[in-house]
């Protein structure tokens, strides 16, 4: 059993299918060999045995609550099933006869959230196809987090203990505040928006600002220029109630929103369309199809469905 969910594991890996959960597994698998080690392959049983055995050896699987929607393309054999919505425990050796140490991962999909409470009362939400990862030392000296996608953050003042996330090279961090985090890997913009106290934003490079409530940092990945706005910080974490604000977004990054609210693909064939700018609320109490005319009004467009979870906007 555990050699065909390797099989398909390593094969979604390779092919570019796999979830972020699922590259997490293998990168971190992949890391365990020391000194390039000759890695283990599926060339015959044996080594597809000593493969299974050293990836799953090193992962503990707990389950999370039920995600509210059900879909059968979501099942996967065995263990690779609990990655729809599910706890990883990852361990890792240190140097030496020390013990191991954990680092916990949390992963959200497409249409589901999660609010986690850490160890030390700090809440988070995190929203739909997102990974947040809680690193081994957290609340020894610092309070580290990885994250991609995007979360809300309640942060527990600890003076002695910074609050520090890391997102693709973007360093936030505080000592206690509430603030957002849109940092989703397919969408040129990183976010970082405050709601109470002061949260800094920075690259490896140099300090890009400060924030007070109000203020929301905008980072573009591709020429790394950094704009400060005013905003309501309500309107950016109005996605936990399942209102998602699109603002001045491309038809790309509408469709990646709109992916990950509603689980639905978005394309399109015609370039005019591509290259037009969206500004709404999604909505995932509503239908997909009242979505899509919101989606359709703002520009005149039509809709299809092309397939059972596949939409094509066209003139």
């Amino acid at each position: 059993m555990k050699q065909r969910i390797l099989k398909r594991l390593l094969k979604r890996y390779h092919n570019g299918t796999a979830n972020q959960a699922e590259r997490f597994i293998v990168d971190r698998w992949y890391d365990s060999f020391a000194d390039h080690d000759q890695i283990p392959g599926l060339e015959d049983d044996l080594a597809a045995g000593e493969t299974a055995q050293r990836i799953f050896g090193k992962i503990k699987f707990q389950r999370l609550t039920k995600a509210w929607y059900y879909r059968p393309g979501y099942q996967i054999a065995g263990c690779l099933a609990l990655l729809s919505a599910s706890l990883l425990v990852l361990y890792t050796r240190h140097e030496g006869n020390s013990p191991l140490q954990h680092a916990v991962v949390y992963h959200t999909l497409k249409g589901q959230t999660q609010k986690i409470l850490l160890k030390d009362s700090t809440a988070v939400w995190l929203n739909a196809n997102s990974t947040m990862e809680v690193l081994p030392e957290y609340a020894k000296e610092t309070r580290q987090i990885k994250l991609t996608g995007e979360a809300y953050f309640d942060v527990k003042h600890d003076q002695r203990h910074p609050f520090i996330i890391a997102t693709q090279g973007i360093k936030t961090q505080v000592l206690g505040t509430s603030f957002n985090i849109s940092a989703y890997p397919v969408l040129n913009q990183l976010e970082v928006t405050v709601r109470t106290g002061k949260v800094s934003v920075s690259n490896p490079q140099a300090l890009l600002a400060t924030l007070l409530p109000g203020k929301s940092l905008h980072y573009n990945r591709t020429n790394h220029q950094v704009t400060v706005t005013d905003e309501n910080p309500e309107l950016m974490i109005a996605w936990r109630d399942g209102r998602t604000l699109v603002n001045d977004a491309s038809f790309r990054e509408l469709a990646e929103i709109f992916s990950n609210t509603l689980n639905v693909k978005l394309v399109s064939k015609d370039k005019e369309i591509n290259n037009l700018q969206f500004r709404l609320s999604l909505d995932r109490k509503l239908s997909v199809d009242d979505n899509l005319k919101l989606i359709a009004g703002i520009h005149q467009l039509k809709y299809r469905r092309i397939e059972s979870n596949v939409i094509e906007l066209y003139k």
